[in-house]
């Protein structure tokens, strides 16, 4: 049996559905090994500065907080003491678009060996280019995986929503334009049914506002709803590797709010496009699987997960195909067959299980499953841990609200030395 240590960053009370998944694989299918959990946020307990471990993973909840850098340099200093953990340390970034810089300063100065990547092998050298490839390996990997406790807490909700009232649900948001055309087909999508699809008869419950966010079980009970849902693959099409173009960006939409995205293009990143080709399939294109609601979904390869005609509706990038789609919606007599193949070749067939990216991280360590689970499995979270979380999540965001003040950030970048 092997100690795992996973590491990550929580200062929120309640964690989101599909981060708290991701985390719990490895305590639920990491079987016969001992995996304990620490918030990079909270107290760092003793025994865990004294213990040793044979794998320690950096979840991207902790790696996501680069995008704040002085925050980042801060949890990376509070776990510093694991530099010198004779562990295998492995990285499972997410949002590689952002900061690579950052990413790549991590793993050199932690001695990372491996990244779990949800770049394709095209983009690693862009995005890891201060990275020697001969010592540190790299796995493509999902973005988030079918869990089994989720599935069936949905398919209890499905006993009690019988009706398909909606026949178009979707939530999105207008993306930053720094992240290129790829990521404003979200939005560009969203418009584009919302105009269209009362023309053929079609019933839509679409928003772009963040206000209508709809998070938890409420989101899947929305999807249990609809009959059908549409969506893109996540990912981006510039690479923002020191965080200058969101700068750019940031500043240019505050001074001009009513620019266009050609505006911005041409004053913020001209020529950018196309220097990234990150394109991964979202966890919400499983929850739609797990909840049987049909998918229709712009070209692209979805992970390999999902292909077009058996599990999804395709639609054209440039949405010349978009009437052909919504009368096929109107007539929905390919609805049923295609939700059932999505959910028995995604879900039942355990292809693209938690147990499998578990499997995967356990097998690049050189750790093998053991026929037993440890008696003692750690929660990932204690009830004493609230309070911290609680005051933690205050003084961040009023931290982050200081920073802003120049005045401030001088005088914080002064006491940090």
């Amino acid at each position: 049996m092997a100690r795992i240590l996973v590491v990550h960053e929580s200062s929120a009370l309640r964690l989101h559905a599909t981060i708290e998944d991701h985390l719990a694989s490895f305590r639920d299918h990491a079987v016969g090994h001992d995996v304990e959990y620490l918030n990079a946020a909270l107290h760092i307990p003793r025994s865990i500065r004294r213990a040793k471990y044979a794998l320690i993973v950096f979840h991207y909840t902790f790696l996501a907080r680069r995008v704040s850098p002085r925050y980042f340099n801060w949890l990376c200093d509070r776990v510093s003491f694991l530099r010198d953990s004779a562990a295998t340390k492995v990285i499972v970034p997410q949002d590689e678009q952002n900061r690579g810089d950052l990413l790549c300063r991590f793993i050199n100065d932690f001695g990372v060996s491996h990244v779990f990547s949800c770049a394709g092998p095209i983009d690693w050298p862009r995005i890891y280019r201060e990275i020697d490839a001969h010592q540190v390996g790299f796995d493509t990997v999902l973005t988030g995986y079918v869990s089994e406790r989720t599935d069936a807490r949905i398919q209890r909700m499905a006993d009690d929503i019988r009706e398909r009232s909606i026949a178009i649900g979707y939530r999105a948001r207008d993306l930053l334009p720094c992240l290129g055309r790829h990521a404003r087909l979200k939005g560009d999508l969203g418009r584009a049914f919302l105009a269209e699809a009362p023309r053929h008869g079609v019933t839509v419950d679409i928003s772009l506002d963040p206000t209508d966010r709809i998070d938890g079980d409420a989101w899947f009970a929305f999807l249990l709803r609809c009959r059908y849902t549409i969506g893109v693959e996540g990912g981006a099409s510039i690479l923002d590797y020191d965080g200058s173009l969101e700068a750019a960006t940031r500043e240019y939409m505050q001074a001009d709010p009513g620019a266009s995205f050609e505006e911005i293009e041409a004053a913020c990143f001209p020529g950018a496009e196309g220097s990234l080709e990150l394109r991964a399939i979202s966890p919400r294109h499983l929850e739609a699987c797990m909840t049987r609601t049909c998918q229709v979904l712009v070209d692209g390869e979805y992970g390999s997960v999902l292909r077009p005609h058996e599990h999804y509706i395709p639609l054209r990038a440039d949405m010349s195909n978009m009437a052909d789609v919504l009368d096929t919606i109107a007539r929905d007599d390919l609805r049923e067959a295609m939700v059932e193949r999505a959910y028995r070749d995604v879900v039942e067939s355990g292809e693209w299980s938690y147990q499998r990216f578990v499997n995967l991280v356990l097998d690049r360590a050189g750790l093998q499953l053991q026929t037993e689970a440890p008696a003692d499995t750690r929660p990932i979270r204690r009830l004493l841990d609230y309070p911290q979380l609680a005051l933690r999540a205050v003084l961040h965001g009023t931290l982050d609200r200081l920073l802003k003040k120049r005045w401030f950030a001088r005088l914080y970048a002064r006491v940090r030395g």
